[in-house]
């Protein structure tokens, strides 16, 4: 069975890109302000369902702090967890994991993407229900060093609580980027 977010992107992968070839001479090749994906072709999106489909994101929806964020519980003993999703400039820029860590635990993670890609790693305190947009800066608590393919991030919580991980795609890209995130708590 498809999901929604499967559908949108098959739409939008086939659709008809506008440019100076198909009369938007304002329009740069893949996806623009102007036109977006270009114009709809129902035929190409009907029989492009036909075949496979784009990969789903399973933790999606996750794009938010507070309960939009994607719990990552982990059992008992349990050291590391591993997530491998996907992030697009127009569609899903942000995606965000909830990691509950005690006073003085170690958090240490790493991104992997599987292109080259501006992705940026940041960590939100505890209690933060807002991470795009008009988020309070002071509710961000760590920032990766830089942005590119691969990102790490440590941190020592000072505070016990729900901490929200973000991985952030910072300028567009094509196709979509995957990546692999490890997360690994310590005491």
């Amino acid at each position: 069975m498809s999901r929604p977010g499967q559908v949108t992107a098959v739409i939008e992968r086939t659709a008809v890109d506008a440019t100076a070839g198909t009369g938007c001479r304002a329009c740069g090749l893949g996806r623009d302000p102007l036109t977006g994906w270009g114009a709809l072709d129902a035929t190409a999106a009907v029989g492009a369902l036909a075949g496979a489909l784009p990969p789903r994101d399973a933790h999606e929806p996750n794009d938010n702090g507070g309960e939009d964020a994607y719990p990552l519980y982990f059992a008992a003993g349990e050291k590391a967890r591993f997530v491998k999703a996907s992030l697009d400039f127009w569609d899903d820029q942000d995606d965000v994991y909830g990691v509950y860590l005690r006073r003085g635990e170690r958090l240490y993670t790493s991104l992997v993407a599987s292109v080259p890609s501006t992705v940026a790693l940041l960590l939100w305190r505890p209690g933060t229900s807002q991470v795009t947009g008009l988020a309070p800066p002071d509710r961000r608590v760590k920032v990766s060093s830089r942005v590119g393919r691969r990102q790490r991030l440590a941190w020592t919580a000072v505070q016990e609580g729900w901490h929200y991980l973000q991985a952030r795609l910072t300028a567009p890209s094509h196709p979509p980027v995957a990546y692999r995130l490890s997360i690994v708590r310590t005491r």
